[in-house]
């Protein structure tokens, strides 16, 4: 599902690392601890293609359905060009929830991750989802 989504707040971490905070337009669809997310800086037209995008963890919590979080590291041209131009106040699109990486049995797990890692909030809902 596609939404428009207002950046509420742009966490600077340093070191090109930031925390980006989301109201969408509308209630989101059910997801759960893993599931990610596609998100664009450029207006998206129904009748047209999805525009440029990249895909991000979703780093917020999966029962609160009226907010979203992606955590991400500015390193790349897409990720570089969001630290450079995303502004709180404007406007983004989403899609989601897309993936399958959900923990079924958290007792015996290790965990590792690239990029800006796994969030807190997915370890923070281990225990929920098992």
């Amino acid at each position: 599902m596609k939404f428009p989504c207002l950046v509420n707040k742009i966490i600077d971490h340093r070191d090109h690392v930031y925390t980006v905070d989301l109201s969408p337009e509308r209630q989101l669809p059910r997801f759960r601890p893993g599931h990610f997310l596609h998100l664009a800086l450029d207006d998206y037209d129904p009748s047209s293609f999805w525009p440029e995008s990249r895909v991000f963890s979703i780093a917020s919590s999966s029962v609160q359905r009226d907010h979203l979080k992606i955590t991400y590291s500015a390193r790349g041209c897409y990720t570089t060009r969001m630290g450079n131009e995303l502004q709180e106040g404007q406007w983004v699109w989403v899609k989601l929830p897309y993936g399958d990486f959900v923990i079924r049995d958290a007792n015996k797990v290790v965990l590792l991750a690239g990029g800006t890692g796994i969030t807190a909030e997915i370890l923070r809902h281990l225990e929920f989802w098992s």
